[in-house]
């Protein structure tokens, strides 16, 4: 099923543990200083790559959470959102 705006920043935020559906959430993300990353961090997120470095580097030295786990490429991404339930991730059109 699909996710509206707000679902997806707050499974990229770490605020959102479960998809709508049901079952454990998994956001995959890709490596800082990719393009598609930026570019994905501000649009979606409103927030720059520093911004997200700063609020996981918080996030993660009160215990509250863990950012997204990171794939080297958006074909990983693909792949692993294929192979595994509840994982969430975003690729550009023309890597479909």
């Amino acid at each position: 099923s699909a996710l509206t705006a707000d679902q997806v920043t707050q499974l990229y935020m770490g605020r959102l543990k479960t998809l709508p559906g049901g079952g454990d959430a998994q956001p995959l993300d890709l490596p800082e200083g990719s393009p598609l990353r930026s570019q994905f961090a501000e649009r979606v997120l409103g927030k720059t790559e520093q911004q997200l470095r700063s609020y996981w580097s918080r996030m993660i030295f009160t215990g509250k959470g863990q950012p997204p786990r990171v794939l080297a490429t958006p074909a990983d991404v693909l792949r692993t959102v294929a192979a595994t339930p509840g994982a969430v991730g975003f690729v550009d059109s023309k890597d479909v």
